[in-house]
């Protein structure tokens, strides 16, 4: 990230501080200054300073997936906003018994991080596995945490409800 530093007297129009390096933002690095910069315009009027993230080039720039604010103040803020284009898709395969004969089973999603705790995904929908039917997927899930950590997604068996369940299949014994 880069700053580029503005300038304005009445706080309205605001120009680039001509002269003016833009100034790297090195990770883990939260100020960066500019020094020996004129205080007033000829008229003697003081000058006030602000800063706008800008990419090496000079152009605006806001980081994937964050909200910027930096409206003339001498403080950006970046806001994570957590992506909602993931995708799960799940499989069941059924070794052995008689393909007429399968009960309908149902997938719950969960999700976690690679250091976090197992939970079920809010608000998904618990998806039936009829029988000809073998894949699900669910969409638009978040695919990070607040924090940017990617989330690693798995599914358990469940009946309707969405009890924890293991499938039965029924037939004649030979």
């Amino acid at each position: 990230m880069w700053f580029k530093l503005f300038r304005s007297i009445d706080g309205t129009n605001w120009e680039p501080v001509l002269g003016a390096s833009l100034k790297m933002l090195p990770h883990d690095t939260i100020v960066v200054m500019w020094d020996s910069l004129e205080e007033t315009d000829a008229h003697g009027r003081p000058y006030r300073f602000s800063v706008q993230e800008v990419d090496a080039e000079g152009n605006d720039f806001t980081p994937p997936n964050y909200i910027k604010s930096d409206e003339y103040t001498q403080t950006v803020t970046n806001t994570y906003v957590i992506p909602t284009n993931g995708t799960a898709t799940a499989t069941k395969n059924w070794d052995g018994s008689d393909a007429n004969n399968r009960p309908t089973v149902w997938f719950k999603l969960y999700r976690r991080t690679d250091m976090g705790n197992l939970e079920a995904v809010p608000g998904a929908e618990i998806k039936e596995v009829q029988h000809g039917i073998i894949t699900v997927t669910w969409d638009s899930l978040e695919e990070t945490d607040a924090y940017a950590n990617p989330y690693i997604f798995s599914v358990r068996e469940v009946d309707a409800a969405g009890n924890d369940f293991a499938p039965v299949c029924t037939g004649k014994l030979q």
